[in-house]
């Protein structure tokens, strides 16, 4: 897939990966990573993951991976890449909730996501808006896509 930037995150299981014949790593839970769709990729493990595959020079994107347990206060979605980042008209945020729940995500209640269950905010008053509760069970997955402007 060489038009394409691939972006990893496990769910469940470990998995070995190596890119073109290069040294083996390890992917756990919890973790997510970044690489070339073009690179030739080899795996070992049984897993289930969260895949992101993004067009190179028309999207970008980054993944977080994030265990509600340790967030101490609540967090306005939009800061979880970093407010300037997540902010622009360009950028949607996707929350995949792979583990735990329910999770209510908005003040007012209209939001409650289930495990498995996936919510696209996107536009900058919606990631505003929406909060990432202090002390809620689970993972959560983030995704940041931003369309590049002759793109859009």
């Amino acid at each position: 897939m060489p038009d394409y930037n691939r972006l990893l995150a496990l769910r469940k299981g470990t998995l070995l990966l190596r890119h073109d014949e290069d040294t083996w790593y390890e992917l756990k839970p919890g973790r997510a990573v970044a690489f070339d769709g073009g690179s030739r990729t080899e795996s070992q493990g049984r897993v289930t993951d969260f895949n992101l595959m993004l067009r190179k020079g028309c999207v970008e994107g980054s993944l977080r991976c994030l265990s509600l347990a340790e967030v101490r206060k609540e967090m306005p979605a939009c800061e979880l890449f970093g407010t300037e980042e997540t902010m622009s008209a360009e950028t949607c945020l996707a929350l995949f909730l792979s583990e735990g729940g329910p999770l209510a995500l908005f003040p007012d209640g209209k939001e409650v996501l289930q495990v498995g269950e996936m919510l696209l905010l996107e536009s900058g008053e919606e990631m505003a808006e929406c909060r990432i509760p202090a002390g809620a069970e689970g993972e959560l997955i983030a995704a940041r896509i931003r369309v590049m402007p002759e793109h859009r």
